[in-house]
């Protein structure tokens, strides 16, 4: 993947999993809003090709811009292309407005970290970084015994989130002593040798491991800041 095309999924990606953190809305009824390539410099948020955007309107959300899906696409399924549009436009009025809370820290969460997951499977860099390294790596809010989101590694070498919990032992486990601390980690408000020297969260296990996400999430968050 070029530049764009790295920037676009892995905002594309970030948006899904948010949406699917979002409190109510991933319901079993709920329209998938899995990000799927079909064309060359085209995104649909679901298979059927209801909402699609170019790769340079999906970076023009990212950054609070304004852009339409495609109408000979949306036109198609006019009903469940509304559906599709007002999840979205409901999790991106939601990250906006920053809430001290668990739910919030776990859509904020699900959306930078799945960003990284994507740059660890196409940013040449992350890629060479990651090439021996396997999951899952499993964060926390302190003194809560179940994970909110999980980093692993599927069987054909992918890294994803996911939020259930997992099958094998996790290699890494990052707890955040608070629900500001971890919103402050994800917004890269805070040093990570500072924010772990002052206890702000807490890392075990496999300590290598989570030093190279925490460089990926790093260089993702360089090229694609959070405008919130």
């Amino acid at each position: 993947m070029d530049g764009t095309s790295l920037q676009s999924w892995a905002v594309a990606r970030s948006m899904f999993k948010g949406c699917m953190a979002l409190p109510g809305v991933c319901k079993k009824n709920s329209p998938s809003l899995e990000p799927h390539y079909f064309e060359s410099n085209l995104l649909s948020f679901g298979k059927r090709q209801e909402v699609v955007f170019t790769e340079e309107n999906i970076l023009k959300l990212h950054k609070g811009g304004w852009a339409l899906p495609e109408f000979r696409f949306w036109i198609k399924h006019p009903f469940s292309a509304f559906e599709r549009i007002k999840i979205l436009r409901e999790f991106g009025n939601y990250i906006k407005v920053k809430k001290a809370n668990l739910e919030y820290l776990l859509v904020l969460l699900s959306t930078c970290v799945e960003a990284t997951a994507v740059y660890m499977n196409f940013h040449p860099f992350c890629v060479a970084l990651m090439r021996n390294e396997e999951g899952p790596i499993c964060f926390f809010l302190k003194k809560n015994n179940i994970p909110l989101l999980i980093l692993s590694r599927n069987k054909n070498g992918f890294w994803h989130t996911k939020f259930e919990l997992p099958k094998a032992e996790p290699r890494v486990k990052l707890s955040f002593t608070s629900i500001k601390a971890g919103m402050q980690s994800c917004l890269e408000q805070v040093n990570p040798y500072e924010a772990t020297a002052l206890g702000d969260y807490q890392v075990e296990g496999y300590l290598p491991l989570m030093d190279k996400v925490g460089y990926c999430s790093r260089i993702t968050a360089k090229e694609l800041p959070l405008f919130i």
